[in-house]
């Protein structure tokens, strides 16, 4: 079975810097599609599926973000594909990080295979994150989102599967690095 790993937040946290940090761990990734509308990264030495689409080109926003908002059946297709892999499989963003995607994850795989890490940081290093990098997102949006990962933090189906983490600063992120790798092995 692959090991997953689902990382959400609301907007600002820190998600899309933590990934750009993950893919720099490696040298090889590759671009893959595994679906029509799927796309991803490859690393051979990590062992590792990267979902979405992350180029160095001053978007503030990645990973499955820029996907089509049609996404999650193909997503759905490629999880019941590599059921039977040993790989790892990492994802953040919008597109995916939503209860349905979750409570279909958390019915097909267990607890030691399938995580969902929640990230959070203080209200004030999010909203300095929001005026650093320039975006137009509106207090009702930010709020909707927030309101999401909140009903999904509360999912009774999902609670066991959840590990809230902070991401303030670089000592927090390097923490979640080394929780990721601990749970794709990445040391053997």
């Amino acid at each position: 079975m692959p090991k997953i790993i689902a990382i959400g937040g609301v907007p600002a946290t820190g998600k899309t810097t933590l990934m750009f940090k993950i893919i720099s761990m490696a040298d090889d990734w590759k671009v893959i599609k595994p679906q029509k509308l799927l796309d991803a990264m490859f690393s051979k030495k990590l062992r590792t599926v990267i979902l979405g689409k992350y180029q160095d080109d001053g978007n503030v926003f990645q990973g499955t973000d820029r996907l089509s908002m049609a996404v999650q059946p193909d997503a759905e297709k490629f999880f019941e594909e590599v059921k039977e892999q040993k790989i790892n499989v990492l994802f953040e963003g919008d597109r995916l990080f939503n209860a349905k995607m979750l409570n279909s994850l958390s019915e097909s795989y267990s607890e030691s295979d399938f995580r969902i890490v929640v990230i959070q940081a203080n209200h004030d290093i999010v909203e300095q994150r929001h005026i650093d990098r320039k975006d137009d997102q509106d207090e009702k949006f930010k709020r909707s989102r927030e309101t999401k990962i909140s009903n999904i933090s509360g999912n009774l189906q999902l609670m066991d599967y959840i590990d809230t983490v902070d991401n303030n600063n670089l000592d927090d992120q390097k923490l979640i690095i080394e929780y990721i790798s601990k749970h794709f092995n990445w040391s053997e």
